[in-house]
């Protein structure tokens, strides 16, 4: 329908004599009508379309939303009691992502009130939530969302999935509205109910770090001994992004309610990747909360699927404060995972030189080989950590040894082409040697790096005698090519 013609009807208040026949046409009237809340037209529009109006009302259509659920996503409710009572409007109708009306309202705030409480901050969350948690006189739970109650009285289903398994109540505590969070549960929506990753609403809330509504399910009740699909229970998701007052409030919970034992228990329980809550906020960076499990009791001593320990996490994220914590904890600088690997190679591998420092002035050995053969000097000279390189050998590591092909750390930096390595490994007292060292295959550096066509590298060390002519003509490097006859 033209949009000029739709406006001049909205402002005339009145539209054609004759009903539209156009079940689509209709759709997008009824659809801007209740966008703009504009009331009496709607309900004009329904009565005199009454053939058509519910096929139009209960199709979707901007956003693969019907008018019902825009209603219920803007909290319109005059517009819902409208859609509902003038126009039979299914309140349990699903969009192709299994949301119903319920799940907008759940999902999306009231706009005065997100603009009141969260940007005006006129209303303390603490408060609101204190006062939510408890009944109003004469023990009649007072209507916090009038929305969410009206579609409940209307026949809402309180436990209807979406296409994600997500209920009502799911969205609520994602999204932190706990207006809607009150309402539904007061209504009786179920707090236990999973999603398709086996996500309850309270581990939803925590993993957002929605602190208020945490306090708040954890008031009505939720139960905090269930995990995920992932077996993540509620102090992994706590501590994923590390926020201290989520996992204090979590923890005080657990402990209070099922004792310290049970906190203990959760604190060194494996997920499917055999990580603890404590491998999480390392992972996190989160010096706080790091700390905080170690005092609740976690255990610095257990390994990931991959044999790694606390200590190899905070190597390889780099959290100088963290890896000082674990070690004067007691944290074997030594460990080995399944690779055989130290936390000293994630360090190197991560270029992390403030904690790989310390790991060696902690003790670590620095000439240790993993089960390929390679030791960390080998690992770095690999990568181009050149600031790594420099620390190991300011720490006599051994420059002279190869791993299962036979290749060195100079032979690993030529062919990764990084010049300030190479540079750097020539300069020890056994660079001379290192040169004429072959691999597996038979090459030494130069022919690697002649093979890479490497004019950098191979200036670097071209008084050494090698075929460079026959070599950069088989590789067709013409600049080797040119340089060599000279």
């Amino acid at each position: 329908m033209d949009e000029t013609l739709f406006e001049q009807e909205v402002e005339s208040n009145t539209f054609h004599d004759t009903p539209h026949t156009d079940v689509e046409d209709l759709t997008q009237i009824l659809f801007n009508l209740t966008r703009q809340g504009l009331v009496e037209q709607l309900k004009q529009a329904i009565l005199e379309n009454k053939d058509q109006s519910l096929n139009a009302i209960n199709q979707c259509e901007e956003a693969s939303l019907s008018c019902l659920h825009d209603a219920a996503r803007k909290h319109d409710l005059e517009c819902l009691k409208t859609l509902i009572t003038v126009g039979g409007a299914d309140v349990n109708l699903k969009t192709k992502d299994g949301l119903t009306p319920l799940h907008c309202a759940a999902k999306y705030k009231p706009i005065k009130l997100t603009e009141q409480v969260l940007y005006k901050k006129s209303i303390p969350m603490t408060k609101l939530v204190d006062c939510l948690v408890n009944p109003s006189e004469g023990g009649k739970e007072p209507v916090v969302d009038p929305v969410i109650e009206y579609l409940y009285e209307c026949g809402s289903h309180l436990e209807e999935k979406d296409t994600n398994g997500m209920t009502a109540l799911h969205y609520a505590a994602a999204r932190n509205n706990v207006l809607a969070a009150k309402q539904l549960v007061q209504t009786g929506a179920y707090l236990e109910c999973l999603d398709n990753e086996q996500m309850t609403p309270l581990l939803l809330a925590v993993r957002e770090n929605h602190e208020e509504m945490v306090k708040l399910l954890l008031e009505f009740g939720a139960n905090s001994q269930f995990t995920d699909r992932r077996n993540c229970n509620i102090l992994h998701h706590a501590c994923h992004d590390g926020d201290l007052n989520i996992f204090q409030t979590v923890v005080e919970h657990i402990t209070n309610k099922h004792g310290k034992n049970n906190t203990v228990h959760m604190l060194n329980s494996f997920n499917k990747k055999r990580e603890t809550p404590l491998h999480w906020a390392i992972l996190s960076k989160s010096v706080d909360v790091t700390e905080m499990c170690i005092d609740e009791g976690a255990d610095l001593n257990l390994r990931t699927a991959k044999g790694e320990s606390a200590l190899h996490l905070a190597a390889r994220s780099g959290e100088l404060e963290i890896a000082e914590i674990l070690l004067n904890r007691g944290s074997d600088v030594n460990a080995t995972d399944l690779d055989q690997r130290t936390p000293l190679f994630n360090a190197a591998e991560n270029e992390h030189f403030k904690v790989a420092s310390l790991l060696i002035k902690s003790g670590a050995n620095i000439n240790h080989a993993d089960k390929e053969n390679v030791t960390p000097l080998l690992l770095a000279a690999g990568l181009g950590k050149c600031t790594i390189c420099e620390l190991l050998i300011g720490n006599d590591v051994s420059v002279n040894v190869e791993d299962k092909q036979w290749k060195t750390p100079l032979m690993l930096a030529v062919e990764g082409k990084h010049l300030p390595v190479v540079q750097r490994l020539l300069g020890t007292a056994d660079g001379p040697a290192l040169l004429e060292w072959e691999d597996m295959s038979h090459n030494r550096p130069l022919h690697s790096a002649v093979r890479m066509g490497s004019l950098a590298i191979t200036s670097v060390s071209e008084f050494h005698c090698v075929n460079l002519f026959e070599c950069a003509c088989v590789q067709k490097h013409l600049s080797l090519k040119r340089r060599s006859q000279y």
